[in-house]
């Protein structure tokens, strides 16, 4: 009874680890452990105690305060191996004591055999992460659990996926009797229903299935429609070659028939992939052609998705004034269509442009709004896709607390519609956290998972992304051959992919490796291929980044002018595009420059600069 109740309550994927602690449970029964878990509601606390009462016959402690016996109190005999005990803080009352009690008391735990389950809540799990590794470590097992029956989100999920199942069943059911035509209908339906709840490898199937009929039929409209939703499969999942064969295909018919609408819009797949590698020209110049198409054709929804989409390529030259323009001006088009996606969409990346100028309040508040939308109409993905976004609003201005909740709220919701892409970006996110909180071997734990996930996806992009980030938490352990292993491995994939951006990023961090090394030759070697390649493609942001590395080592050589001419090229660029956190890093930069050279007055300028540069993009509560 206790079993189900706790199995009802949590996901499933969760059940599976905690049958993990089970097992551990068993196996040190005749010797110590200490395991937290952490629970979001109080009756979700319940049934775990309840649980852990009928596996193991544990006691419930209360904490009123700290004192050096406190288990020993407790504790009948504490020297009877058989006793389990429970300390349930899920309410936070005397938590701190009890942090305090269990470090005082580790020796003694583990010298009588207790076996201790600590229950506390998420906020806790985080704060006794951050303030007492020591305990975290001791700990044999933890694990956070989320309660699904208050999650709304989970439950409407569920629901979209007996849909799916229920269109599935009922085209088994009538293909005998349907046309070509309609067959074909019928598994584009499924496709894109599949598609909207992320269950891509079902889309891909039936949209396959459709190709294959107009092979027979040799519909072109069709043929052209399945080539380019197969296309977007192949997109989602990073195999951006086999994508544009069939972006191509798709292309040439289109043409062939004359739809415009259709050119159009493989136009934008094609401009996205070119984005999503780095090469930004090729990708305006796509969504140029595309959106001259949709302003002829009167098609409003169209060129409000391309505004958006060249907004985000502007974003990326740093040209973060134009990109908002075009975003405010997709947003304006999808509140008069009143396309509720489009306008959440709109201020995801009105958002996201406040980022770059630091202005983390705004940036927020975006992200809510975004967020009621897509909860008012029940869009499950892209409310876990905000939540992620604000959790990482919440990691760079340090708050860790906010930004793990959000992180797991997303992770619930990723881990119940089975959207593992969704799943690795957030674990990746969630790494980010506890690289922050320097618990390093954690975050490698997490990164590790997370990259697991992208290589069974065969994400090329996010395996990018993950072999840079363990080399960045490896080169802060000062693990330097290790870090520029990944670093390697990274740069030699974004090459074999094409993304010039990710390969100019990555021979910055390999230069910032080399410099720590103090192989200042090679350094400044790396730091100038990445600039250049920053410089081609128009990525003020980088091209910035690249000048204040040059800039650092050069400072360090005690060549003052070339340092000084660096840093105030890097400052200047950050200054128009209106990235605030790079700012400050160059300003204190120039500070210490000039206390080097003697100049208090300049140091003490750009010290007090870099001050109020930091009080003003600080978060309001």
């Amino acid at each position: 009874m206790a079993k189900n109740a706790l199995k009802s309550r949590i996901l499933p994927k969760q059940w599976a680890e905690f049958s993990e602690l089970k097992v551990s449970v068993r196996i040190r029964k005749e010797s110590s452990f200490l395991s937290f878990i952490a629970v979001d509601t109080n009756e979700l606390c319940e049934d775990l105690i309840e649980y852990l009462n009928a596996i193991t016959e544990a006691k419930t402690l209360r904490f009123d305060a700290f004192t050096y016996d406190f288990f020993y109190a407790n504790i009948e005999n504490p020297t009877d191996p058989s006793k389990y005990l429970i300390l349930n803080l899920f309410n936070g009352e005397g938590a701190e004591d009890a942090v305090r009690s269990l470090q005082f008391n580790r020796d003694y735990i583990s010298r009588n055999k207790i076996k201790l389950f600590v229950i506390v809540n998420h906020p806790l799990f985080l704060e006794f992460s951050q303030n007492a590794p020591d305990l975290m470590s001791f700990s044999l097992f933890s694990m956070t659990l989320s309660d699904m029956l208050e999650n709304t989100a989970i439950r409407t999920s569920s629901t979209k996926h007996d849909e799916l199942q229920r269109l599935i069943d009922d085209i088994q059911r009538d293909e005998p009797k349907l046309s070509s035509k309609a067959k074909m209908q019928r598994f584009d339906e499924i496709g894109q229903f599949a598609y909207s709840i992320s269950e891509v490898d079902v889309a891909k199937e039936y949209w396959e299935m459709g190709l294959s009929l107009t092979n027979d039929n040799n519909d072109l409209y069709f043929k052209s429609m399945f080539l380019t939703n197969i296309g977007l499969t192949y997109q989602y999942f990073s195999q951006y070659d086999k994508a544009m064969t069939n972006y191509a295909e798709a292309l040439e018919i289109d043409r062939s028939i004359r739809d415009d609408g259709g050119i159009a819009s493989v136009l934008v797949n094609i401009g996205i992939i070119y984005q999503r590698l780095g090469k930004a020209e090729e990708a305006l110049t796509k969504y140029s052609e595309s959106l001259e198409i949709f302003y002829k054709i009167d098609d409003q929804a169209g060129i409000a998705n391309v505004l958006g989409n060249i907004g985000k390529v502007y974003q990326q030259f740093g040209r973060y004034d134009e990109a908002m323009q075009n975003h405010r001006q997709a947003l304006d088009i999808n509140r008069r269509l009143n396309n509720e996606i489009g306008i959440a969409n709109d201020l995801i990346n009105i958002a996201s442009i406040y980022q770059n100028f630091g202005n983390y309040n705004e940036e927020l508040l975006y992200y809510i709004e975004g967020l009621k939308i897509l909860e008012a109409i029940a869009n499950v993905e892209g409310k876990a896709h905000i939540f992620a976004s604000i959790g990482a609003v919440y990691r760079r201005i340090g708050k860790y607390e906010e930004a793990f909740l959000n992180e797991n709220q997303a992770l619930e919701i990723y881990s119940t519609t089975g959207n593992i892409k969704g799943i690795a970006y957030t674990s990746n996110e969630l790494g980010k956290i506890y690289h922050s909180l320097a618990q390093y071997e954690e975050s490698l734990r997490i990164y590790t998972k997370a990259l697991d996930l992208f290589r069974q996806i065969g994400d090329q992009l996010g395996i990018a992304s993950l072999l840079d980030n363990i080399g960045d938490t490896y080169q802060y352990l000062e693990k330097y051959d290790k870090a520029l292993m990944y670093y390697f491995d990274a740069l030699k994939l974004s090459e074999t992919i094409g993304n010039k951006r990710g390969i100019a990023s990555t021979l910055d961090k390999i230069g910032t490796i080399y410099q720590n090394k103090e192989h200042y030759d090679d350094a400044l070697l790396k730091h100038n291929e990445a600039l250049k390649i920053h410089l081609l493609i128009g990525h003020q942001q980088g091209i910035a980044n690249a000048l204040g590395n040059i800039a650092n080592i050069y400072h360090h050589l005690g060549k003052i002018d070339e340092a000084l001419s660096n840093y105030t090229q890097s400052l200047e660029i950050f200054e128009r595009i209106g990235y605030i956190s790079g700012e400050i890093t160059v300003l204190e930069n120039l500070s210490k420059l000039h206390e080097a050279m003697g100049d208090k007055n300049l140091s003490d300028f750009y010290a007090k600069k870099a001050s109020s540069l930091q009080d003003a993009i600080k978060i309001s509560d």
